[in-house]
């Protein structure tokens, strides 16, 4: 383009007048962009002085000699204009950054577009963050920090309005040129000239658009005398209704509806978060919070106790798939704020980059200026938070909750059902588990890519957290690049520990529990056949869920099943029923195990298989017994006798 051409009418307003040119000057390109300054008569003796300067820095300055009213004197600014698009600028606007751009790039984003109308504070259909009123910047915002949050909070939708708002209005040359200009006759002092202009150019087969990303405050109108202005808004408005019934009725009803009211609430959520304090974003498989899919297992724990303890310091933001959309939730100390974004079916086989997904995450991390990413669990999503979160310079911790990373199964257990954590960094008979579990073809190398692939995600994170030394040892081998960015940090816990926990086993029978989501991966088939072959002075107790359907539906006299439960209740529960043991069976590696740290918490001890970092746990905190070869039922059941002698 050739540039635009900036038209200020002026009449009187001196102080106004100042602070609008001076932000003009600021965030304008004045070499590109030409300013046209229309002096009508004003009685204000300080201002024609003051423009004369202004003559000296390629301005157009224009004094007419006699008040003409505001419709002749855009009239005569467009006319000046000669063949360039225009913007009509009012005295008692202030501009922010990149304000002209931003019009520019929403006027051409449709050739249909006749003009563009900016957010403001009072700006009628175009007012934020309350519609239709006028506002003040919100507590705590300057004004560029508020224009700066409505830009990176924009959807850019460029919605449709029913007619622009005359404080700032940018209109397309053409259209100009197909209409003509202002209606000065009818609308001689104004008020409603640029009503009259949208109808006629909507009848000509444009329309006119909000434009969502751009903030221009306006101070109000200073034009007219109160009665005076009453005046004209009444007697215009009749001649506004006679002449364009049917569109001055939608734009009442627009009024009425709001119907793009999404431009007010996306800056009513992004407000609370400008509080002073650093924002991080966690990246989880789904999400904790009990109405979004899959809300119960470790990954989800973890992410929960950061939150909740990390909220009253920092702005916290969890982002996490949810069914066919990507859930978006916002913490402060005092609020919760819920987004969603819609990322499309789940794939049927893992992906390493979506475009969708890439649009979301750019999203979320400039609209709330996210200081770390710390991503947590990437099934369902793909790698390209990492890719994101570089580009816009933003440190990355990633924390390992089981080996995803490093095999797409996310438990290091092949398809015979055998622990190869030990295997894992020669990936010996991957290419067949893989096939087998997944229907990968044995004709591609699959786990080369996945490690490739999640290599180059390893190697952005500045540092990679595992909860126990033998994670460590896995990924470590699996990718000995990033050895060097491995931290050690157990999960935390908010249960209290149990100091002088007394005696609740009642000396005649045994109480035995099995705790969380019991699969074959957790031992399920190895509990089903402890049960079939123990005595009938054990009672045993299933706290959780089950995957299991032999398990599920197996009845004992001395088998209590309560479901899944709340990670609260457990000491409840514990006591309740005189837990003496717990059994933590898993056949494939344990990153950590939460059930472990839950144990001992409630003061309970535990039998677990040496498997992973349970073995390396128990070991290391003296809380209990490990067995070696936890699928000999018989050694595991002599050793729980032993026990409860």
């Amino acid at each position: 383009m050739n540039g635009v051409d900036i038209i200020i009418p002026i009449y009187n307003a001196f102080e106004d007048l100042q602070i609008c040119i001076n932000s003009l000057q600021k965030t304008t390109d004045l070499e590109k962009n030409r300013v046209i300054l229309i002096n009508d008569c004003s009685t204000d003796q300080r201002v024609t002085p003051y423009l004369g300067q202004f003559a000296d820095l390629g301005f157009t300055v224009i004094q007419n000699e006699e008040n003409r009213g505001f419709p002749r004197s855009v009239n005569l600014g467009i006319q000046q204009s000669c063949d360039r698009d225009v913007v009509l600028l009012n005295t008692d606007t202030i501009l922010t950054k990149n304000w002209l751009e931003k019009l520019i790039r929403c006027a051409y984003s449709d050739p249909a577009i006749a003009t563009v109308t900016p957010l403001s504070n009072n700006a009628t259909l175009c007012s934020v963050p309350v519609f239709c009123e006028e506002n003040r910047i919100p507590e705590g915002f300057t004004l560029d920090e508020f224009a700066d949050l409505v830009g990176r909070s924009s959807l850019r939708r460029y919605p449709r309005i029913t007619v622009t708002v005359g404080f700032c209005m940018y209109v397309k040359r053409e259209v100009l040129q197909l209409i003509g200009n202002f209606d000065s006759e009818t609308f001689e002092r104004g008020y409603g000239e640029e009503n009259d202009f949208c109808c006629r150019a909507e009848q000509a087969g444009y329309y006119h658009v909000m434009c969502d990303d751009t903030y221009v405050y306006h101070k109000g109108s200073r034009s007219f005398a109160l009665k005076d202005k009453q005046k004209y808004m009444e007697v215009h408005e009749a001649i506004l209704n006679q002449r364009y019934p049917l569109q001055m009725q939608r734009n009442r009803e627009y009024v009425r509806d709001n119907p793009n009211s999404f431009a007010q609430d996306t800056l009513k959520i992004h407000i609370p978060f400008h509080n002073g304090r650093k924002n991080i974003l966690y990246l989880a498989q789904s999400d904790f919070m009990e109405d979004a899919e899959d809300h119960v297992g470790g990954v989800q724990l973890h992410v929960k106790d950061l939150t909740m303890g990390l909220k009253d310091r920092y702005n916290i933001f969890v982002v996490a798939r949810d069914r066919n959309d990507i859930r978006c939730t916002g913490y402060t100390e005092d609020e919760t704020v819920k987004l969603k974004f819609y990322a499309g079916d789940r794939p049927d086989f893992p992906v390493f980059h979506s475009r969708k997904l890439r649009e979301i995450y750019d999203t979320i991390l400039t609209a709330f200026s996210i200081d770390m990413v710390h991503v947590h669990h990437v099934l369902g999503m793909s790698l390209e938070i990492y890719e994101a979160a570089r580009t816009l310079g933003i440190p990355v911790i990633t924390t390992i909750h089981d080996y995803y990373m490093v095999c797409p199964s996310g438990v290091l257990l092949d398809d015979q059902g055998n622990a190869c954590d030990k295997r894992a960094k020669s990936g010996e008979h991957c290419g067949e588990c893989l096939s087998n579990k997944f229907q990968y073809a044995s004709t591609v190398n699959y786990q080369n890519i996945w490690r490739k692939r999640n290599l180059e995600a390893l190697r952005i994170s500045d540092r990679i957290v595992v909860p126990s030394a033998h994670t460590g040892r896995v990924i470590s081998d699996v990718y000995p690049e990033i050895r060097g960015k491995v931290q050690v940090i157990g999960h935390g816990t908010d249960l209290k520990k149990s100091e002088n926990r007394q005696k609740t086993g009642s000396g005649k029978t045994f109480h035995i529990a099995f705790v969380g989501g019991m699969n074959e991966e957790k031992g399920s088939q190895i509990i089903c056949n402890l049960l079939k072959k123990s005595d009938a002075d054990i009672e045993w107790y299933v706290f959780g869920g089950i995957g299991d359907r032999e398990l599920l539906y197996l009845e004992k006299k001395n088998l209590h099943k309560t479901g899944v439960y709340s990670r609260e209740r457990l000491p409840e529960l514990l006591k309740q029923n005189k837990i003496d043991l717990i059994c933590i069976l898993s056949v494939c590696p344990e990153t950590y195990c939460y059930t472990l740290s839950e144990a001992v918490a409630c003061s309970v001890p535990v039998l677990v298989s040496d498997i992973g970092a349970l073995g390396e746990r128990v070991r290391e905190m003296e809380c209990g017994w490990v067995i070696e070869d936890v699928h000999n039922v018989e050694s595991v059941l002599q050793k729980i006798n032993e026990l409860k002698e």
